[in-house]
């Protein structure tokens, strides 16, 4: 918060890292309960910079994919391991289906179940 007060430093690609190295040092804490609190404040305080810096359609994208691949992780990748999982939403999220919450979205679960297997993703 005190980089995004400090207007002689700030940039939004500054403040994107900021909050990068923010998640990345988050993601090592040990304590499970604190760690997911805190990446889950620091995600919707990164929603709110973004919305707030005129980057909306990002902000409503990151709520997307968090709401995505937290909630509707398709069978198949729930004894991944969180890279090979995220892996795996990065190649649904690149065929720009409908998202979450648009008309029509199959969700990253359905996408795999409607006859795709994990080799046509690979």
């Amino acid at each position: 918060m005190f980089r995004q007060s400090d207007f002689n430093t700030f940039s939004v690609s500054g403040m994107l890292k900021v909050y990068e190295e923010c998640i990345h040092s988050l993601l090592g804490d040990p304590d499970r309960n604190k760690r997911e609190m805190n990446l889950i404040q620091a995600l919707v305080q990164l929603c709110r910079f973004l919305d707030e810096a005129g980057y909306r359609e990002k902000c409503v994208a990151l709520y997307q994919s968090m709401v995505e691949f937290n909630l509707f992780c398709p069978k198949e990748c729930s004894q991944m391991s969180f890279k090979q999982k995220l892996d795996m939403f990065e190649i649904f999220w690149d065929k720009e289906l409908p998202r979450f919450g648009q008309a029509n979205a199959p969700g990253w679960m359905n996408t795999l179940s409607m006859g795709n297997t994990l080799k046509s993703y690979i």
